[in-house]
């Protein structure tokens, strides 16, 4: 089975599993996923974006708990402070 092992996770897992660039500098040069080894598997690109887009909500929100204080992005979550998360998603789904 042809494979490649991925930079950020280290397991080893089919191409199918790897996307292919048909666009950005790397391609223009030449590089695809496919025939450049240094990259990650789906699965890793997914997990980097999700903790990318959760940092920049904390950071868009002040960067710290509203109640400790707390500023380590690891130990922080995005929740409505008044509980009422619920009565907000069926306000957004009105609209």
């Amino acid at each position: 089975m042809e494979g490649q092992i991925c930079i950020q996770c280290n397991e080893f897992k089919p191409l199918a599993a790897f996307d292919v660039a048909f666009e950005g500098e790397n391609a223009k040069m030449g590089f695809t996923q496919r025939t450049n080894h240094k990259h990650r598997c789906r699965a890793c690109y997914a997990l980097r974006d999700r903790v990318r887009t959760k940092l920049n909500f904390i950071k868009m929100y002040g960067g710290q708990c509203t109640c400790c204080g707390e500023t380590d992005p690891r130990f922080l979550t995005l929740d409505h402070t008044k509980d009422d998360g619920n009565e907000h998603r069926k306000d957004l789904a009105c609209n």
